[in-house]
């Protein structure tokens, strides 16, 4: 596939740097094969850039009515040229976006917006894992670092139960901590970016 792309955009690449005068003689004297190549090319070309922002539009069009997202918004007025907002969505249909901040509904022309973000909560293993999880996963990795810590250090028949227990102790408070922090984290995914050309 890609060679079968790059081969007609080399070929409109080449023939673009001709002068004017050249690529008209060029035209009238090219057979049909150079004919299809480059209409297959230029076709190519448009199906692309129409069809990654369809790809990117469609994922705005999954989002449920009542989600919440960071909209930047290009405005012609010089004032405000970039605005970005965390509102909720009401409708997304193939040419705007329905918006509400709660109090104001207001409706988003596509060609409008430059940028869209979901916001998500709690992602990677302790995000999901919260501070339950947290809890239980550091009190075992840390009662079993702590104990096997004192019997390299005072041998294996020395130690007793009360090395695991303080390991688990300090292992589930501070794993509880960071499952805590993990799942009330917030990140940003940018689900649609118009590069707009001015």
């Amino acid at each position: 596939m890609q060679l079968a792309v790059s081969i007609p955009l080399i070929v409109c690449l080449v023939t673009s740097t001709l002068p004017l005068e050249a690529q008209d003689r060029m035209q009238s004297t090219a057979g049909p094969i150079a004919r299809g190549i480059a209409r297959e090319a230029a076709r190519l070309t448009v199906d692309q850039t129409a069809s990654s922002d369809d790809v990117e539009w469609s994922r705005v069009r999954k989002l449920v009515s009542g989600s919440e997202i960071i909209v930047t918004i290009e405005r012609a007025q010089p004032v405000e040229r970039r605005v970005a907002r965390v509102v909720r969505v009401v409708r997304v249909d193939e040419s705007s976006l329905t918006l509400s901040n709660g109090q104001v509904v207001e409706r988003v022309a596509r060609n409008d917006v430059a940028e869209i973000k979901t916001v998500k909560k709690g992602t990677g293993v302790w995000g999901h894992l919260g501070p339950l999880g947290g809890y239980f996963v550091g009190a075992l990795s840390g009662g079993y670092a702590v104990g096997l810590a004192c019997q390299a250090v005072q041998g294996r028949d020395r130690c007793d139960s009360g090395a695991f227990l303080l390991g688990a102790l300090m292992g589930g408070i501070s794993g509880g901590l960071y499952g805590l922090s993990a799942a009330r984290r917030e990140t940003e995914e940018v689900i649609y970016g118009y590069k707009l050309v001015r």
